[in-house]
């Protein structure tokens, strides 16, 4: 599982003149992209300090969820000759999935972190970004239940990967990736849903560590941790 997902980390971009260097240029094209449009060509802030930055934060590691609903849903069609051909484990293709987008999400994260330091207003380096460890961990996790969830899901419905761009834009807007929500909604029990999210949670969570410099609350770490579980037993339970 492992050689197989780091070969086709590399595959993916084996076609390209720069190969896997674009696991680098992509996310630097969004930061730059955002940053200017944002930053430069709008000036907005939203009020807040470093709008910049939780802009960063947001579309990156909203995209790394947004891989996952995408490409899980034909992982089982992808893999059919393997399944039928070889013994192993139900839920080896979604979970090699998992990994093989955890992989790419690691270059990713380099370059959203550098881009948070380097763009106005800098953000500057604390020891609380040693949490974003386990934050990704519970990310990664969360990807995985959410892998075998919708790999399940796809082989019985393959229709249902049209709408998934569809599903990941109403995801954006119910996160707060590009603005926060908090600021906008006034209703509480809209609010509550939103802010019960787990992308929603994930999203701030980062965004406390890495711009703000503040540990996440006991409520947040613990609401996370059953979203994962939930997630993964589910999505086992139901894939296997």
């Amino acid at each position: 599982m492992w050689h197989q997902s780091l070969y086709k980390v590399f595959a993916s971009n084996s076609d390209n003149r720069l190969g896997s260097l674009w696991l680098f240029l992509k996310p630097v094209m969004d930061v730059v992209f955002y940053w200017v449009l944002f930053g430069l060509v709008l000036g907005i802030n939203r009020g807040m300090e470093n709008f910049p930055a939780f802009l960063i934060v947001g579309i990156l590691m909203f995209r790394f969820t947004a891989q996952s609903i995408t490409s899980a849903a034909l992982v089982v069609k992808q893999n059919k000759s393997l399944i039928q051909g070889f013994n192993f484990p139900r839920a080896l293709p979604p979970v090699a999935l998992a990994l093989k987008n955890t992989l790419e999400a690691l270059p990713m994260i380099a370059v959203m972190l550098v881009g948070i330091i380097v763009i106005p207003p800098h953000v500057t380096v604390s020891w609380t970004w040693i949490l974003v460890v386990p934050i990704f961990l519970l990310q990664v996790l969360f990807n995985t239940g959410l892998n075998m969830l919708i790999a399940r899901i796809g082989y019985f419905i393959p229709d249902i990967f049209a709408l998934f761009s569809f599903m990941t834009r109403i995801l954006m807007y119910g996160s707060g990736v590009i603005f926060p929500i908090e600021r906008f909604i006034n209703h509480p029990t809209a609010l509550l849903v939103i802010e019960s999210n787990p992308l929603f949670i994930v999203l701030n969570m980062y965004r406390e560590v890495l711009v703000e410099g503040t540990v996440p609350g006991a409520y947040e770490w613990l609401l996370m941790v059953l979203w994962v579980v939930l997630l993964v037993l589910v999505g086992f339970i139901f894939f296997c």
